[in-house]
């Protein structure tokens, strides 16, 4: 319905199965690990693109992936 390619969007989760979804669809993710984590559960073991610790830093991120190319290469 938005007429994106996958590789032009971003799935932001706060469990593993979301992160998992985004790398499946082909899109950029990003693991919110201020979310719904059990006491034993670290959003680094997810093996998202990035990882915010803050709603606040999610725009610093956003920005850097506005800057990539298509390809899914990493912003320099």
């Amino acid at each position: 319905q938005l007429n994106c390619e996958p590789e032009s969007a971003v799935y932001i989760g706060d469990h593993r199965r979301d992160i998992e979804a985004g790398r499946s669809a082909g899109t950029w993710t990003i693991a919110a690990s201020y979310g719904y984590l059990a006491a034993n559960e670290s959003a680094a073991d997810w093996n998202a693109d990035y990882q915010v610790h803050s709603s606040e830093s999610l725009l610093d991120v956003v920005q850097a992936l506005h800057q990539t190319t298509p390809d899914r290469t990493r912003p320099a």
